[in-house]
Order: structure tokens, then sequence, then C-alpha cells
């Protein structure tokens, strides 16, 4: 195991401990990320579900987001042993929180997203529905990103144009590289 995904269990670990904001006095816990073994995608949410607070990870293959999901990237090509799965915010909450707000608990979430990009060393960040790339457009500069509408709105559209959005974007993330680098 690489040092960098050592790193990246400990602070997940510490993220399920986290009291730096208010939500975990209100009953809300920190939802765990989910990781493959070479993370060479990041796929960024905004909010776990309460689905995913219900089952302790984001994305989990119990539900029915999580398995649309799964099955979209499969199709595209691309292994779950090569994905990071994260959201901007790690805690459920029915309270609204828009990326632009200065608040505490933003502040909190800042601070862990922060952390896992430093150890995730993808380039390539999927933005997964509009108000994680609107932080994404806000905070991080240093990421190709290729923007992805919600889980809901992929299966309104369909797989077809779902799957040609991800390869469009890898595709587009390639031709920005040296020809000597590799994905």
């Amino acid at each position: 195991m690489s040092e960098n995904k050592r790193k990246l269990e400990v602070l997940n670990d510490n993220l399920l401990k986290c009291e730096k904001c208010t939500l975990i006095k209100e009953g809300e816990c920190p939802v765990q990320p989910m990781m493959g073994k070479n993370l060479h995608y990041i796929f960024l949410g905004y909010i776990p579900s309460a689905e995913d607070k219900l089952y302790g990870e984001i994305f989990s293959d119990l539900t029915q987001k999580g398995k649309n999901l799964r099955r979209l990237i499969a199709l595209a090509g691309i292994s779950l042993q090569d994905c990071y799965f994260t959201n901007v915010m790690k805690c459920h909450t029915k309270i609204k929180i828009k990326p632009t707000d200065v608040t505490r608990a933003y502040e909190c979430y800042f601070h862990w997203l922060y952390r896992e990009l430093e150890l995730v060393k993808s380039r390539i960040i999927f933005t997964l529905g509009k108000k994680s790339k609107e932080f994404c457009d806000l905070y991080i500069k240093d990421r190709y990103m290729v923007e992805l509408p919600d889980i809901n709105m992929m299966l309104m559209m369909g797989d077809g144009e779902t799957i040609k959005m991800m390869e469009d974007g890898i595709n587009g993330y390639k031709q920005q590289l040296p020809s000597s680098v590799r994905l």
C-alpha cells in the first residue's frame, strides 16, 4: 500500500471522529468516502444522501444511486479500482449550505476535502451535479474538471449520453498531457 493511501485511510478514520462543526451536535455524522486501489479518478458529489448516511459510505452499492453510478462508470470503461468517491460536504444534513456560504461547517468540509485532494494525486475530477461543480470553480484550481449532472439527471439522460460525457472528459484531459505521460 502506498504511503499516501495509508495516510488517506488514517484521514478518513479521523473524519469519522470529527467534531469541528455544529452538525455533529445536531446528530449528524460524517459519511466515509469510498476508494479503490489506484485512485486515477475522483468522483466528487456535493452532500451525502440519507441512504449514504444509513450505510456509512457514499455511493454504496447497497443504494440505487450507488449501483447506477457504478454501472455507468463501468460502461464508460473505468474500473472502480481506479476511483475515489467523496463529497464536498461530509455529513448528511437537511440544512442547505451553498458553495458561496462562509460558515463554520463549510470551512470544516473544505478542510477535509483539501486534505483528501493533497493525498489523492489524481489530476481529473468528475463533479457530480451543479453544486460540486460550483465549489470546484470557486476553490479548486489545480485539477482538470469534468462536469457531470447529478445521478438522477444521468438516469434521465440515458447511458449513452452520460458515458460519452465521461469519455469526452477523459479524452480532453489526455489531450492536455505531454505525449510522454500516460493516464
